[in-house]
């Protein structure tokens, strides 16, 4: 997705957001890069969902429909 004319200091904290977003779901153990968890983040965010919930799931080496970790509800 691609925005224009935003106020850069709502698209700084809405950055913020993700990236802390993106950190949480790291530590809340879900697989992949930073970047990887960025985009789950922003896809979280936009969809109303949280991904870091799909992290209790992990019951059997299964993984998520996005390739990125444990089942989530999508």
């Amino acid at each position: 997705m691609v925005a224009r004319e935003l106020p850069p200091d709502e698209v700084l904290a809405s950055w913020q957001h993700v990236q802390q977003r993106a950190l949480d779901l790291r530590a809340a153990g879900m697989p992949g890069t930073l970047q990887e968890l960025r985009v789950l983040a922003y896809l979280d965010l936009l969809q109303g969902r949280d991904s870091r919930a799909a992290v209790a799931w992990d019951q059997g080496g299964l993984t998520c429909e996005c390739g990125l970790g444990p089942p989530c509800k999508r």
